[in-house]
């Protein structure tokens, strides 16, 4: 197969970005393939076990919308007053353009991070097509049109190498050259969103929600209410694919690079890396049911309809997909930035002020090169899990 030279390389990384960037689902998709072809590349699996979440936080948020916009309307939702009262007092801390602010915070930091590492992703992938030319691949994605910071491209270089040399790591979760470039991507990541998204004055990315809110204020509404818990379906055995529990880990601050950070490294060992079988079984739920629409239906119907009927407590609860799809409009624009409120999201990102290494070189080493000892992460059957985000 012959080389078809680096512009070539270049145009069908970039279409693939765009194609992939859409929304929540396709970057969802995109991980989960990537993983499937490259196991070794374990970040990629975290990645997409961490974007359906974002999917299930974002459906609960359309769901909190319709809810404040009945509760205050003129019209009287079919619940009982006990709950009418509750479900008032829990939305009254919380205007709508908050709600959206919110949605929109987690669809721009996840597209911002998608748009970052696809091209390295790919990059990699044609390197070990054409291990010829995986320096000048890996080269490629410090310049124009990708941008990326050189530390992550020293890293990738390096992986590579290792990994050819290894045949490919066939038994990743033993290897540290693995955890530490998973590391190094957690790393790099957080640091994407840091100057684009969390500190971002002019609200480039946030758009006309970020002016009227303010990204620092969207944080501490995350944050408000409680704590943030992420979700993981674990197979009930190897050869059963249903989802048997919940694998709950809470995030419990979300307004620093470095403790957003640590929340990627535990997360990463306390998915993969406390006892295979554990490991074993969240990749077979996951391989089992590669559709991901958002909804929590996809790992609950039982307890959760996209139903709009369901919006109102009484059986089972609302939970619609993240995006518009044939039977359902209660989500998410399918192509977000064909649409005025979200066309900033497909403008060129700025370069990062600070690179990786400037800003924090000491504390990278030191992220890469210690172990992570994370906290549990909670088993809660399927029917009992905290299902309130905010």
């Amino acid at each position: 197969m012959s080389w078809p030279g680096l512009e070539t390389v270049k145009a069908k990384i970039l279409s693939e970005r765009l194609l992939g960037n859409f929304n929540n689902v396709t970057r969802t998709w995109y991980y989960l393939k990537v993983y499937e072809k490259h196991p070794e590349l374990a970040w990629s699996l975290l990645a997409h076990l961490v974007s359906r979440n974002a999917g299930y936080q974002m459906s609960d948020l359309k769901r909190f919308e319709y809810w404040k916009t009945f509760i205050n309307g003129a019209a009287q939702p079919p619940i009982s007053e006990p709950f009418r009262t509750i479900l008032k007092e829990a939305l009254d801390h919380f205007e709508t353009v908050e709600i959206q602010s919110i949605f929109a915070f987690l669809e721009t930091g996840n597209f911002l991070i998608y748009h970052d590492v696809c091209p390295q992703l790919e990059a990699y992938d044609w390197a070990k097509q054409y291990p010829d030319h995986a320096d000048e691949l890996f080269d490629m994605l410090i310049s124009p049109p990708f941008d990326c910071d050189r530390f992550i491209r020293d890293k990738w270089k390096e992986f590579y190498h290792n990994a050819k040399s290894q045949g490919w790591y066939p038994e990743w979760w033993f290897e540290p050259a693995v955890e530490r470039h998973s590391f190094a991507l957690i790393i790099n990541e957080q640091n994407q969103i840091e100057d684009r998204l969390v500190h971002d004055p002019h609200n480039r990315y946030l758009g006309k929600l970020g002016a009227v809110i303010g990204p620092q204020r969207i944080i501490e509404l995350i944050g408000s209410r409680g704590k943030t818990k992420l979700l993981f379906p674990v197979a009930k055995s190897l050869s059963d694919s249903s989802p048997d529990h919940l694998l709950i880990y809470t995030v419990d601050d979300f307004s620093t690079l470095g403790s957003r950070i640590n929340t990627g490294r535990d997360l990463f060992v306390g998915l993969f890396k406390q006892t295979d079988l554990q490991r074993n079984l969240i990749e077979r739920w996951v391989m089992s049911h590669p559709l991901h629409m958002g909804t929590r239906t996809n790992y609950n119907p039982l307890n959760y309809s996209t139903d709009f009927s369901a919006l109102w407590p009484g059986g089972q609860t609302f939970s619609p997909p993240v995006i518009q799809t044939s039977t359902s409009s209660h989500g998410w624009p399918r192509f977000p930035g064909a649409t005025l409120r979200y066309a900033h999201l497909h403008l060129k990102p700025v370069p990062l002020p600070i690179s990786v290494m400037d800003r924090s070189g000491a504390d990278v080493l030191r992220w890469l090169s210690t172990p992570s000892s994370p906290k549990p992460l909670v088993s809660t059957p399927l029917s009992e899990q905290d299902e309130i985000f905010l």
